[in-house]
């Protein structure tokens, strides 16, 4: 740069001048060899969120700031000579160019902006104000710096500002809305529970006429609410309303309150939680029932409670009501007469016209009203809020809180009510109580606040280094949106997670259930037999809408492992965001991924592209705990197509010949589960591959845009890791643990002692499920010293998808069952497309492994193509689900055995030409039993024959022939 353009530069945006040089540094132009002067730094825009920060070298010449090919090739940017543009691929920027004398140029003027990092500094030191005020002191004080954009850009960092957001001023609520069509009596009720006296009182008030009903209750249970309110209000008046509103009072969420008015064809909707005087008149009037029934009791102090409440609300009736309008004139048509001052009766027509009358003019003025109201009062701030379903959001709490906590995220939306993920329960909140959460600058994510505690306010430094040269502005990263489903009513947050788990309400208060002696309480009756049937409406669409589950999408195992699908509200959580930096801790301790300058990667190099995979395990439990894996998208390997696959994988059938012979030997069974497997494999990955993480994972590895990782161990989803895992842990098995491979399965081992055999370990990646002796457990402990791994389960334990028990008396009997995966399953309609149809088929295809009984009905299911798909199919898969769910405990039981008498049993049959293409199915079953008549399951199947047969002789061959080649090799290997 020249000297005349340094200075220029310094006047412009007050910068110091340039620093001396610390060594002599020589430039050439045009032959001639000038020296450094000094460095200067320069803030080069080049989009209103990205900048380049330059140290510059100063000449003793009149020439510009030249950006050499050095630093438009560190930065990744381009000139494009035909559209003149200074082109940025990677940041998705162009910044225009001009031609001058043959040259191109990029000009920019005074509007310099202030770093993230130095408005940062100026918004903490002047203790976090607005940014109006901060701009107006930057401008009193004469700083060229305070432009629009200056501006902008503080309003971005106070949104993204953790103290800033929680110390907001308390938000202001919406106080008017829209008339409904025609003033009707009984469309809608306010009901709320007030005290007189100390004693409870129930009030309801008709929304749109304001007359008012109330009596004393006889007790707080949901059945005596309940009976006074049909006592004053249903059966006096016009019957049940079409909507009733209430708070979020315990009686009026109560699943006995719930049914009672689903019976009644009652809509009811209950206020947001801090949604304080939101009943308008059906809290507002509480004052004035409470006022004249005080001005009764002091002129009447002998009346019986009762009738001096009756008095008071026949008052109210009579008399109070919006602009001289009286409740009831609205819905009867006439004032009561005076006693003192006999009047004749209106006839019927009088009367209808009276209300005709009267109900106009209370449209006309509640109208007038709302409008004068909606110019005078402040918008609130929610109305302008665009907080879709996903979205993390900070919740303002009252005082003593008297802040906004959070983050928590959007679960469902309806109208201006949204259903938040609080403590680990879904509550109702009004917008009006809601803020968008912006993350730190820097954050990949939002992150959650600890549930069950409010956040510490604290002030948080947003980073204002810059990553590879480059510095950023704004651009906080927003949580991504999804459906908007129907209102879940009691939802847990596993729903979110793609289980459609139910969170039944709690029984209720010892108030409520103490009711008088010898009566039932119907509200906890009902509580206890119908809970569920509040969801029925809303349980299919909040559960799966709200994890956005795709059409066709297999249900999810409830109690086992659940798969947090990409763009899920759970991946902002503060505890996914902990295990992905735990998965991303190990594998740099690991060794199995190390940074590399981009410019240092060869040309035509192999790089494949990466992301984290959530996963939560033991899903609707206490322990239930998220897990993050850093996984390669190996699809794009360009190694992938010379990769030939034969891993051994352990078989369904194995699993059960293993438990069968802990049963018979008196084993007893336990699992090991190494943690991030491929991480502890002993060799290294014999060819070179690079990883390039996606931008919002980049931060957790600590590297800059210039930089990618090179891969020193296989990860997961790499098209060949599977064999290096497969040779460490098998080198492990065979010379640690001293096991040999049974001959029908690979990867089922067997150990033999002195006095026969003492252990059984069956692999699946990376879990080992194993039964054996007190020797054996013993011996095995090494794999939990080889590999770092998870405590050892024993007895009771979840494998591949499986549950399996033992019983606490010895000899232990064991039991395989899928009991929770089998409530999951729910029938098709018959219209249903084949997609469905084929996803359901999957679905219940995963019960096979512990349910011979359908075993012929899932094979037949699976032989369904689109050419031949018909609702008639729909009809039998839908039986073999009823067959599921009907007999969810079913399971196969594996009691001890004699084993002086132990023998193998094999069952075959075929079903000549049964099938839709004019097939047989063959089936068989073994089992292993002994004198006694017990048995155990261990092999079962029923296939479509290959081969199209025209005997039924042919086909019981085949079937035989499958069942013997099956027991000869179990009976080899036992």
């Amino acid at each position: 740069m020249g000297a005349d353009q340094a200075s220029a530069y310094a006047r412009l945006v007050g910068a110091q001048p340039p620093v001396a040089p610390t060594r002599v540094t020589l430039f050439r132009f045009g032959g001639v060899v000038y020296e450094s002067r000094g460095t200067l730094s320069v803030h080069i825009p080049l989009s209103p969120t990205f900048y380049l920060p330059l140290h510059v070298d100063v000449v003793p010449l009149d020439v510009p700031l030249l950006l050499g090919l050095a630093t438009l090739d560190r930065y990744g940017l381009y000139v494009n000579n035909v559209t003149n543009r200074l082109v940025s691929d990677g940041r998705g920027f162009a910044a225009p160019l001009q031609r001058k004398g043959g040259h191109i140029y990029l000009v920019w003027g005074a509007d310099v902006h202030y770093s993230v990092a130095e408005l940062d500094r100026i918004h903490r030191h002047f203790s976090h104000p607005h940014p109006d005020p901060l701009v107006a002191v930057l401008r009193q004080a004469g700083n060229p710096h305070a432009t629009a954009e200056t501006r902008a850009q503080l309003h971005a960092l106070t949104k993204t500002c953790q103290v800033c957001q929680r110390l907001v001023q308390a938000p202001s609520r919406f106080c008017v809305a829209l008339l409904h069509d025609d003033i009707v009596f009984n469309r809608l009720i306010l009901i709320d529970i007030m005290y007189l006296d100390g004693k409870p009182v129930l009030h309801v008030i008709d929304k749109v006429t304001l007359f008012s009903a109330a009596a004393f209750l006889s007790g707080e249970t949901v059945e005596a609410v309940w009976w006074t309110y049909a006592r004053i209000w249903a059966h006096a008046y016009a019957g049940h309303p079409e909507r009733m509103r209430t708070d979020q009072g315990p009686h009026f969420v109560a699943a006995g309150w719930q049914a009672l008015a689903h019976a009644a064809g009652i809509h009811q909707r209950e206020l947001g939680v801090e949604s304080h005087n939101s009943l308008v008149a059906g809290e507002r009037y509480h004052a004035v029932l409470r006022h004249i029934y005080r001005r009764v009791k002091a002129d009447h102090p002998d009346l019986p409670l009762d009738v001096a409440l009756t008095l008071a609300v026949s008052a109210m009736n009579k008399t109070i009501g919006p602009h001289g309008l009286v409740p009831t004139l609205l819905v009867f048509g006439l004032i009561p007469r005076v006693p003192v001052s006999p009047l004749r009766l209106p006839t019927q027509q009088d009367r209808m016209r009276a209300a005709e009358t009267a109900c106009k003019e209370m449209r006309a003025q509640v109208a007038r009203t709302r409008v004068q109201a909606a110019l005078r009062l402040r918008v609130p701030a929610a109305a302008d809020a665009d907080l879709p379903v996903g979205t993390s959001v900070l919740v303002y709490r009252e005082p003593p809180t008297n802040r906004w906590i959070g983050p928590h995220p959007i679960v469902a939306r309806r109208d201006e009510m949204a259903w938040v993920e609080v403590d680990a329960r879904l509550r109702p909140f009004n917008v009006d109580k809601l803020r968008r959460y912006y993350p730190p600058e820097g954050a990949s994510t939002p992150q959650r606040a600890e549930q069950g505690r409010e956040a510490a306010v604290q002030g948080t430094e947003a980073s204002g280094g810059v990553s590879g040269g480059a510095a950023q502005h704004g651009g906080a990263s927003e949580a991504a949106a999804g459906g908007t489903p129907a209102p879940p009513t009691g939802v847990t947050p596993a729903a979110a997670a793609g289980n459609a788990a139910v969170d039944v309400p709690p029984p209720a208060t010892a108030a409520a259930a103490a009711g008088a002696p010898g009566e039932e309480d119907l509200g906890a009756l009902l509580d206890a037999v119908i809970a569920g049937e509040r969801f029925v409406a809303a349980v299919d669409a909040a559960c799966h809408a709200a994890v956005q589950l795709p059409v066709g999408g297999l249900p999810a195992d409830v109690h086992l492992t659940a798969n947090v699908r990409p763009g899920d509200a759970q991946i902002s959580t503060a505890r996914c965001q902990a295990a992905a930096r735990e998965e991303v801790d190990g594998l740099l301790a690991g060794g199995a991924v190390r940074p590399v300058i981009r410019s240092a990667v060869p040309k035509g190099a192999n790089v494949i592209r990466g992301r984290f995979v959530f996963t939560l395990k033991g899903v609707g439990t206490a322990d239930e705990i998220p897990k993050a894996r850093s996984v390669a998208q190996g699809n794009n390997d360009k190694a992938k197509a010379f990769v030939v696959h034969n891993l051994a994988t352990l078989r369904q059938r194995s699993t059960r010949v293993l438990v069968s012979t802990s049963a018979v030997q008196r084993f007893r069974l336990f699992a090991h589960d190494v943690n991030q497997a491929y991480l502890q494999i002993q060799d290294l990955l014999a060819r070179t591959l690079y990883l390039e993480p996606r931008k919002e994972d980049r931060n957790l590895f600590s590297i800059a845009d210039d930089e990618m990782l090179l891969l020193v161990r296989p990860l997961y989803r790499v098209c060949d890791a599977g064999y290096y895992w497969h040779a460490t842990l098998q080198k492990h098995v065979r010379e640690d643990l001293h096991m040999t491979p049974l001959s029908s399965d690979p990867a089922l081992y067997m150990r033999k002692g002195v006095g026969g055999l003492v252990g059984l370990l069956g692999t699946f990646v990376d879990d080992c499920f194993l039964g054996g002796n007190a020797a054996f457990q013993a011996a095995t402990e090494s794999t939990l010293r080889v590999f770092e791994a998870k405590p050892r389960q024993m007895d009771n334990m979840e494998f591949v998808g499986v549950r399996v028990t033992s019983t606490l008396a010895t000899p232990r009997n064991f039991t395989l069952d899928q009991t929770q995966y089998a409530t999951t399953l729910e029938s098709l309609p018959l219209d249903a497309p084949y997609e469905h149809f084929t996803s359901e088929q999957a679905a219940v295809a995963r019960l096979e492994h512990t349910r011979p009984d359908l075993c012929c009905a899932i094979n037949k299911a699976a032989q369904v193509n689109e050419a031949s798909y018909q609702p008639r199919h729909v009809q039998a898969l839908n039986a073999t689900l009823k067959a599921a769910r009907a007999r969810q405990g079913l399971g196969l039981r594996y009691p001890p055995l004699d084993t002086t008498s132990l023998r193998l049993r094999a069952y075959a049959d075929a079903s000549f030409a049964t099938n839709d293409d004019h097939s047989s199915q063959l089936g068989y079953i073994i089992m292993l039993a002994d004198a006694s008549g017990r048995v155990h399951v261990l092999s079962f199947s029923s296939r479509k024959s290959k081969r199209v047969v025209w005997s039924v002789m042919v086909g019981e061959v085949y079937a035989f022939t499958a069942a013997f080649d099956e027991a000869y090799m179990l009976r080899y290997d036992l």
